[in-house]
């Protein structure tokens, strides 16, 4: 159920210094039996262009920034992207959100996790030009890759893309913080659909919050009109038979292919062993509710992008693009 581990599992910021009396001064996967994991070590002279080696130039969404692929295969089909597709301006193309503010424009020229103040635990903006599996504390793929991106974006200039070829593969990043103790995590993160199984009830789980053995999903499930998606929480609590229990949390919200959306899912765990509540906030739409975690000794773990994929097409995969990651605790 979801991407549970299967536990015991600016810009450079350029500044300028005016001239004064002549002198300057100025200051930067493919099969079933394919199952890859990795945490590699921060390697900055390994960029990655966010492609496998052998992708075809297929994608089928308008990008953010004003950028869109070429029209590839529909989603039912077999999807690859290649991210070295040429960019085209359009009007028509659904672009990131104009700066709200003076705010805005500072946090993006100084990269957004720079721009964050408190600075949380785990950030990842993936815009330094590194291998997308450094920015994660570990990545995942079952007939998936996930990979680095500089064809979509959020916030400029790469994101990290999930892509997988089947109906039940997944692809992921994780981000884990090194103890679990009662208070409020919170975990937000940016994503576009750019391809996606449109049957009437595909879903695919996009994020996850685990304490094991406990967990919630957010969960994109097809409306039955093309290219959008509504939202639900799943809260499973998994026995040690191997057995679990689920509750279900409608969510409001809706998800649009090709339109970047905000995710912040919340949750507050009180001392002495209480149960907790939670809230969804889903471009804006807030949904709360109660919540049976109860924080145990394992440390939590966060995961985005198609955290499990339950489409119904049979040649049906996914492509996901994620920035803009944050989990904290306080």
């Amino acid at each position: 159920m979801g991407g549970w581990r299967r536990w015991p599992g600016l810009v450079a910021l350029v500044a300028l210094v005016a001239l004064a009396e002549g002198s300057a001064a100025c200051q930067l996967i493919s099969g079933v039996d394919d199952l890859t994991v990795s945490n590699a070590p921060a390697t900055p002279d390994a960029a990655s262009d966010g492609t496998d080696a052998g992708a075809d130039a297929t994608t089928e969404a308008a990008v953010d920034g004003g950028a869109e692929g070429s029209t590839g295969p529909d989603a039912s089909g077999d999807v690859t992207v290649d991210t070295n597709a040429d960019a085209s301006t359009d009007a028509a193309t659904t672009g990131m959100d104009a700066p709200s503010d003076a705010s805005t424009d500072a946090m993006t020229e100084a990269g957004y996790c720079q721009g964050l103040s408190p600075s949380p635990l785990f950030c990842a903006d993936f815009d330094e030009g590194q291998d997308a599996s450094s920015y994660w504390s570990s990545t995942a793929g079952l007939m998936g890759s996930v990979n680095l991106t500089g064809q979509y974006a959020k916030s400029p200039p790469d994101s990290t893309l999930c892509q997988t070829t089947s109906d039940t593969g997944f692809a992921y990043g994780e981000a884990d913080l090194s103890e679990g103790n009662p208070g409020t995590y919170t975990f937000t993160f940016d994503f576009l659909i750019v391809s996606g199984d449109t049957a009437s009830i595909a879903d695919m789980y996009v994020g996850e919050v685990d304490f094991p053995p406990w967990s919630i999903d957010v969960e994109l499930q097809a409306t039955g009109n093309q290219g959008q998606y509504s939202v639900d929480l799943w809260e499973t609590l998994y026995s040690a038979d191997a057995g679990y229990s689920v509750v279900t949390h409608n969510a409001t919200g809706l998800i649009k292919k090709g339109t970047w959306s905000h995710v912040a899912l919340v949750l507050s765990t009180p001392d002495g062993g209480a149960n907790g509540t939670g809230s969804l906030t889903v471009d804006g739409m807030l949904t709360t509710f109660s919540t049976g975690l109860v924080v145990g000794s394992a440390p939590p773990f966060a995961q985005a992008g198609i955290v499990s994929n339950e489409a119904i097409s049979a040649t049906a995969g996914w492509v996901i693009a994620v920035d803009d990651v944050t989990f904290d605790w306080h």
